[in-house]
This record gives C-alpha cells, structure tokens and sequence, in this order.
C-alpha cells in the first residue's frame, strides 16, 4: 500500500503538534477564555487555508497600534456575531484552526508577549472579511500591525469538508 505525499505531511504535522499542544491550548485558553471554541483538524485546515488564497482580498485598513485592545476596537464592528476561523501562530499548521461561534468573545488583555505569540489571522466563516493581527515586540512605531481585507466580490461557496 502506498501512502500519498499528502498523508505523509499530515502525519508529520500532526506528529509535531503534539510536541506543541499544550502551549497552543494555552494561548487558545488565553485568547478565548470561557468561550466555546472548536478545533479544526488539519485537512479542513487546509481547506480554509486554500479557500483564503483563493479568495480576492482589498484591503480596507492597515493601521500599527499601540494595544491589542486598540486592535480589537478597530475590527469589532466586522467580527460580531459572526462565526470566526482563527489561526493562530504558526501552529495551525501542525494543530489546526479553531472555529468560535458566534457569541465568543476575544480577550482584549491577551499578551502576545506572555504567551510568545506573534500573529491571529481571523476570517470570517464566511470568508468575507480577513484580520490580521502581528505583533512586534521592538518596534517603535507601535507594536500591533492591524489589517482589515475584504473579499472583493462575495462568494458563496462552501468549504468543501
């Protein structure tokens, strides 16, 4: 039996996901306390993943701040009572996206810093609105690099798992 090139990676990453599970459940606890959240596996990982580079994207604003509070205010009106796809890190890759639901609420005193942590991605499930949140712990223009894409067209298409 043959194992295809793509299940080979999967096992792979899943492998190192769980040399760094307990730190992302972590940052996932920190950035979302109380809140119901759902961890994607990774082929629907990949599937949002695909769906995201496929999608036509104008960016809308791209703003440094001062706060991941100041972040947060500046996208709420995009984010509410939405369902999100959060990627979080680099550690999507080998742990999977989370999938919140409508009613969750992010931390507004979550620290990247603390939590050694550097970018959120956050799309709407719908994907008609892409965030990004990168932190730079040396710069002086403003630690946090916010920006807001929207789709350019909206599309209705399904993830496919």
């Amino acid at each position: 039996m043959t194992t295809s090139p793509y299940v080979r990676e999967l096992l792979y990453r899943k492998a190192q996901g769980k040399k760094i599970e307990a730190e992302y459940e972590k940052k996932i606890a920190t950035i979302f306390p109380n809140n119901n959240i759902v961890k994607i596996d990774l082929p629907e990982t990949d599937d949002i993943i695909e769906r995201a580079k496929s999608t036509k994207w104008i960016q809308i604003k791209k703003l440094n701040l001062n706060s991941f509070r100041d972040c947060l205010s500046l996208f709420t009106s995009e984010t509410y009572h939405k369902e999100l796809f959060v990627l979080i890190d680099e550690d999507w890759k080998y742990c999977g996206a989370i999938k919140t639901s409508k009613a969750t609420q992010i931390n507004p005193d979550f620290s990247f810093e603390e939590s050694t942590s550097d970018e959120l991605r956050i799309f709407t499930s719908d994907f008609s609105t892409q965030i990004t949140i990168d932190y730079f712990s040396d710069e002086k223009s403003g630690p946090y690099e916010c920006a807001i894409k929207k789709q350019s067209r909206p599309q209705a298409l399904p993830l496919s798992h």
